[in-house]
């Protein structure tokens, strides 16, 4: 038998230890539960759900009745409970854009959207005592130094808060000052008040943490003449963009 060359045993040894490494290599599968430093697409019309345990959706996003009026597919997105009940959808009935709605446990509208803003909840709007009648129904001080005219509290559950008065003094030659006050700091600069109607307009960050109780008050002042500052609530409200 002819003799093989210690070096060629030695490379056939290493090309078949190569080639078992390559075999146990094929046989193993990535995770098919993450997804890292990639995406997911789910198109051509497709669907995603997430489902519960007894196979109840939680979440569904795709096509979703009724179609357009015009017959196109509508795509949507519906977000339900553990318990059954829907959370959260955005579709339309109509042939207008999609509404987003949030609902309660008894599948009430909490919150909806609309093409100019919110449909719910409706927003109150104040109707006060008007022209000449304010003179003698609103409330009024003829103290010297800042005195409490108007107070209020809300709870913080945004950033900021805008706060309008409609402000005056009690006759001719009578002048002062009124400004905000957030937990007894004031905000900004007072601003003068004479014998004319007015409005003291302030919008400001809201100190504290979200829950925490914010005391607004707005103070006033004489600072001539015999009588009185006025003042009359006109509206305030919170929000992140103002």
């Amino acid at each position: 038998m002819a003799q093989v060359p210690q070096d060629l045993l030695d490379r056939i040894r290493e090309l078949e230890e190569a080639v078992r490494r390559l075999e146990g290599r094929s046989q193993i599968r990535p995770a098919q539960d993450q997804i890292l430093g990639g995406s997911v697409t789910v198109g051509n019309g497709g669907i995603f759900r997430v489902l519960d345990t007894d196979g109840s959706s939680l979440l569904y996003t795709g096509g979703i009745g009724p179609a357009h009026p015009d017959g196109s597919p509508q795509r949507g997105t519906l977000m339900y409970r553990e318990t059954g009940e829907m959370a959260l959808a955005l579709y339309t009935t109509t042939s207008g854009p999609q509404d987003l709605v949030i609902m309660d446990m008894d599948a009430n509208h909490v919150l909806k959207t609309g093409p100019l803003g919110l449909k719910k909840p409706w927003i109150p709007v104040g109707l006060y005592p008007g022209y000449p009648s304010w003179a003698t129904t609103w409330p009024s001080t003829s103290s010297a130094t800042m005195e409490q005219v108007l107070i209020g509290e809300v709870v913080k559950a945004a950033e900021r808060i805008r706060v309008v008065a409609m402000v005056s003094s009690s006759a001719g030659g009578v002048t002062g000052e009124a400004q905000v006050f957030l937990n007894n700091v004031a905000i900004g600069s007072p601003q003068a008040v004479g014998f004319a109607f007015d409005w003291l307009v302030v919008t400001t960050d809201l100190p504290g943490s979200v829950g925490d109780t914010i005391q607004i008050e707005v103070r006033a002042r004489v600072t001539g003449g015999a009588g009185s500052i006025r003042a009359r609530a006109h509206s305030a409200w919170c929000g992140g963009d103002m």
